[in-house]
């Protein structure tokens, strides 16, 4: 009977576990890249950081909304159709905006690694081609001008769905550079593995789940920098 108890336990635990691809997933993902080199990687990522800014990419929504925007208006539409179209419009917006202003507000409270500069995603091409200024966010996520990346080195960081990563389905605080390609681990992200999520927040002091992430995303940062340092791979 303990036997059977303990091959059930087995079973709840490690098969989700498995469907997840959590056992492999960082391996494969930069099976090309030795693991000294994903070091490097990680920690010259940190030092352009701690020396620059973080980049915090927010989702607009944008072609979602330009979509709507075209089938609101053909003239032919009738008027439940219409209606309908708008109220997904107004939620689009309504959701978006709120979490963005969890993200900023998770972000402003509990990140202190470095500086911190907030965009929109449908701005990403204008950064990637070394625009300096015009798209940054102020506190009420409107445009100023005045903001401007000076010429600091910098990292892009997102809250939301990563689709190479194994909890695709689970929103994290995720790191990727000026391709959209995701920092190779160590490179730290605010991922939970083994999907425990809901236990460790059991115990953190967050409010809000962006929160949650954003405060352990900037933990690990501190984490790993500290532990470079030591080894002497950040001077």
């Amino acid at each position: 009977m303990k036997s059977c108890t303990l091959l059930m336990w087995l079973a709840l635990v490690f098969v989700p576990m498995l469907a997840l691809g959590q056992f492999d997933a960082d391996a494969n993902r930069y099976d090309t890249i030795g693991i000294g080199g994903r070091r490097q990687i990680a920690a010259d990522a940190l030092q352009a950081i701690k020396e620059g800014v973080l980049i915090v990419r927010l989702a607009s929504n944008s072609r979602k909304l330009e979509e709507l925007d075209k089938l609101l208006a053909n003239k032919d539409l009738n008027e439940n159709r219409r209606q309908r179209l708008q109220e997904m419009k107004d939620q689009t917006v309504a959701e978006t905006s709120e979490e963005n202003r969890l993200v900023v507000e998770a972000f402003n409270t509990f990140y202190d690694f470095s500086d911190l500069l907030f965009m929109y995603d449908a701005d990403v091409q204008r950064l990637k081609q070394g625009e300096q200024s015009g798209y940054f966010l102020d506190k009420n996520l409107q445009v100023d001008p005045n903001i401007s990346l000076n010429g600091r080195s910098y990292i892009i960081a997102f809250y939301g769905n990563n689709l190479s990563s194994a909890l695709k389905e689970r929103k994290s605080v995720f790191v990727v550079d000026t391709n959209n390609i995701d920092l190779p681990p160590p490179f730290p992200d605010s991922s939970d593995k083994f999907a425990f999520e809901f236990i460790a927040r059991w115990f953190d002091v967050t409010d809000t789940r962006q929160g949650y992430h954003v405060r352990k995303f900037n933990r690990r940062l501190h984490g790993l920098y500290a532990e470079y340092q030591e080894k002497g791979l950040i001077k």
